[in-house]
């Protein structure tokens, strides 16, 4: 693979660029993707409706996503749902650059805390997110809350 010429883009992606990229990097979720939502195209279609979609593309091809709410005006907390590289790029940076994005997104818009789940399987992630400040704040049987 050639160096990666990442171009950075908010809510850009079709509804059909989305589904394809959720289909082909579903199995790269820990736990798998399909095991976490009852249908890929509703959580799909959530997402391209109400999330704020940070993407990162390589030669017009998706290769990234961080996926998060910024409509908790009364609590003032951002939540992330979803963070996910295709497996060619991941270790590059790519989504700790679309996290710093996003974390600086809700800190303008004056969001006090941002919080996301993570598998306790998701040793990569667990360590990205702790090295970006995130601390944990509940553990539940299978998952980790963690709160910036």
């Amino acid at each position: 693979m050639r160096s990666a010429v990442l171009v950075i883009k908010q809510n850009s992606a079709s509804f059909e660029e989305l589904l394809r990229f959720y289909e082909e990097t579903t199995s790269l979720f820990i736990p798998n993707l399909y095991e976490l939502v009852e249908s890929l195209n509703d959580y799909v279609d959530k997402l391209h409706k109400n999330a704020i979609l940070l993407e990162a593309y390589n030669d017009n091809t998706l290769v990234g996503i961080v996926a998060m709410y910024l409509n908790d005006y009364k609590t003032k907390i951002a939540f992330i749902s979803s963070v996910i590289v295709s497996a060619e790029y991941q270790g590059k940076g790519i989504a700790k650059s679309l996290l710093e994005s996003v974390i600086e997104m809700a800190v303008s818009k004056r969001f006090l805390k941002i919080k996301l789940e993570v598998s306790k399987e998701n040793a990569k992630a667990i360590k990205l997110y702790n090295k970006l400040g995130f601390e944990n704040s509940k553990n539940g049987e299978d998952a980790m809350e963690l709160i910036l």
